[in-house]
């Protein structure tokens, strides 16, 4: 799946090829004249593809921009600020989605379903975390 609005090429130079030229982000979506949004979607993806296809692993830090098969320090250290902040995530779906839903229709199969799961997964990133 390519990105929609670019093209790979695009994509994979904004990420790959600005880097070695110190390029801060703002910088590198500028030269590859696409917008910030496009370049994040095709980062995603290309983690995604590289993860099917077996491809070195793919993390994006601030000071180095899109790497390649990172040292395990890096690949750390980019899983566990995922991890940090999806809790967050389904705290606001369960207050602000979730909750009003089970206020307004009380009793709710699926809704106290929903939560129990929510609520679990929740509590085991939260040991992610931790560790």
């Amino acid at each position: 799946m390519m990105p929609p609005g670019g093209t790979w090429d695009t994509v994979r130079f904004v990420l790959f090829e600005t880097g070695p030229a110190g390029l801060l982000f703002p910088q590198r979506v500028c030269a590859g004249d696409l917008s910030a949004g496009l370049v994040r979607s095709g980062f995603a993806l290309l983690k995604d593809r590289a993860g099917e296809e077996g491809w070195r692993p793919l993390v994006w830090t601030r000071a180095n921009g899109c790497q390649r098969g990172a040292e395990r320090a890096a690949l750390e250290a980019c899983e566990r600020a995922v991890v940090r902040e999806e809790p967050a995530g389904f705290r606001r779906l369960v207050t602000g989605t979730i909750a009003p839903h089970a206020g307004a229709y009380p009793g709710g199969k699926w809704v106290e379903h929903i939560t129990v799961r929510l609520n679990s997964i929740e509590s085991a990133l939260d040991l992610v975390v931790s560790s």
